[in-house]
């Protein structure tokens, strides 16, 4: 099962589960709901697994003069 949003507690938002949420979790709240777990402290939400990650460094080397 793929986590959307890590739980970190404490509290609790009226309508929305106390506990890490699924994707398919997610999928249930309304877009007021999502939102409140994006800003809120006691959620954390995960990266997703379809972004690329960050490359690091340039990818060609720079020029010599």
């Amino acid at each position: 099962m793929m986590i959307k949003a890590q739980y970190i507690g404490p509290g609790y938002y009226a309508g929305i589960p106390a506990r890490d949420l699924s994707r398919a979790d997610w999928q249930k709240l309304t877009k007021d709901q999502q939102q409140t777990v994006a800003d809120s402290n006691i959620y954390k939400i995960m990266p997703s697994s379809t972004r690329k990650a960050a490359k690091s460094g340039a990818e060609k080397p720079a020029k010599k003069n």
